[in-house]
């Protein structure tokens, strides 16, 4: 769960499809030899999540936390109120102005 959590991050973060450049064909591959591919983390500027989002798709399982460690790492995070003064993507093509109030990141406490 820990593993599919991260990507679902990371998709809410860039709002692209994670692994899209990557042929399926290297994506079976990758799933039959037991690889892990992972999309890339490089455009992530709030260190915090970079962080969490490395710890929950580890490749050793025991390593990644549990559903209640990701809550409450979550709730120890300062998450910025709006996402166009953070940073927190670099070369983002999201238009955050765009994106209604309800949907601006804040704090989970």
């Amino acid at each position: 769960m820990e593993y599919s959590y991260a990507v679902v991050l990371w998709f809410m973060l860039h709002g692209d499809i994670p692994l899209e450049d990557v042929p399926i064909k290297d994506i079976f591959r990758a799933a039959d030899s037991g690889t892990a591919l992972r999309p890339r983390l490089d455009r992530i500027t709030f260190e915090p999540m970079k962080v969490l989002i490395e710890r929950t798709w580890n490749d050793d399982p025991r390593l990644r936390g549990s559903a209640d460690d990701i809550v409450a790492t979550l709730r120890s995070m300062c998450l910025p109120r709006d996402p166009a003064m953070t940073g927190a993507l670099r070369n983002s093509h999201v238009n955050v102005e765009s994106q209604s109030h309800s949907l601006k990141m804040r704090s989970i406490h």
